[in-house]
């Protein structure tokens, strides 16, 4: 099999994958919202929860595709990095989470104080 990426134009690439069975072109496009999709879905998750913390924050839920929901009432309950999200609970644990299972994310109610 042989890989070798293609010209890019406006910032929209892809890649030519070859091998003696096939041949296939994948190619990254921005979707609607502007955002490069299929390039790394992971980092597109994580730029969502850290735009969500920007200004004032509004308490919100991650929802996950095992149907699990992570409270965020504020910031201080979050750690991101390239690769991965945190979300501490209100009994002092983490649920660390892989970007590419988070589904939604949805304004939620503050938790009772």
């Amino acid at each position: 099999m042989r890989v070798k990426p293609r010209g890019t134009t406006q910032g929209s690439g892809s890649t030519e994958i070859e091998s003696s069975i096939c041949r296939a072109v994948v190619i990254a496009a921005p979707d609607l919202d502007g955002r490069m999709y299929g390039k790394d879905t992971a980092s597109v998750a994580v730029q969502d929860v850290r735009e969500r913390l920007q200004g004032g924050l509004v308490p919100f839920k991650i929802r996950t595709s095992d149907g699990a929901e992570s409270p965020v009432p504020h910031r201080e309950f979050v750690f991101l990095t390239s690769k991965r999200v945190v979300v501490a609970t209100g009994e002092g644990f983490v649920n660390v989470l892989d970007p590419l299972h988070i589904v939604s994310i949805e304004e939620a109610k503050p938790l009772p104080a």
